[in-house]
């Protein structure tokens, strides 16, 4: 599914410091990983190495939308995927914050 970046400029906003806002944006997402492949004894499980987990939802065709899929690092994770990383953190709090691709990320 891949990577998507962007963000919001006004219509003056000069086009070069754009970019290189783009630039350092992506530079920035691509420099961290939120998921770890693990295999111990031929079973392979996904970690969060930072405790956090940043994603995207998309539509998922395999359940007609009821049930979204979400990338993770350019690649796709099920929902029940997500939910067994989350798994290892039982007993713990979560925060979940939803914004558009936009906006600002922290």
């Amino acid at each position: 599914e891949g990577y998507r970046f962007g963000f919001y400029s006004e219509l003056e906003d000069d086009p070069v410091e754009c970019l290189q806002k783009l630039y350092r944006k992506i530079n920035q997402g691509l420099s961290e990983k939120y998921v770890n492949k693990e295999s111990v004894n031929g079973y392979t499980f996904y970690t969060l190495p930072g405790d956090k987990l940043v994603g995207r939802i998309e539509w998922d065709d395999e359940y007609n939308g009821e049930i979204p899929k979400v990338i993770i690092d350019g690649k796709t994770f099920s929902w029940h995927q997500v939910g067994k990383m989350l798994m290892t953190y039982e007993g713990w709090n979560v925060v979940m914050k939803i914004h558009e691709m936009g906006e600002n990320e922290e």
